[in-house]
């Protein structure tokens, strides 16, 4: 898989954030994230991209999620 940098869509980007846990990329009505290895996607980093997809592209619209793994690595979602 390709790092969202590689992708002819990086052209739209809005922003990026750098994460101690990963890198996040917002474009209109869509954030693609990109895991550092071992990070487990729990509600305190929800809470935290949340908070900066208000920020970055507003509470109007909805947004959709993608997790791109350019690696081969597992990850989990805890909730809770």
């Amino acid at each position: 898989m390709k790092s969202v940098k590689e992708l002819d869509f990086f052209k739209n980007i809005r922003e990026i954030r750098e994460y101690e846990f990963g890198i996040f990329y917002f474009f209109d009505g869509l954030i693609i994230s990109e895991m550092n290895e071992g990070e487990t996607f729990d509600w305190s980093i929800a809470e935290k991209i949340i908070d900066a997809a208000y920020e970055i592209l507003g509470e109007e619209k909805p947004i959709a999620y993608i997790s791109n793994r350019s690696t081969t690595i597992p990850w989990c979602l805890r909730i809770g």
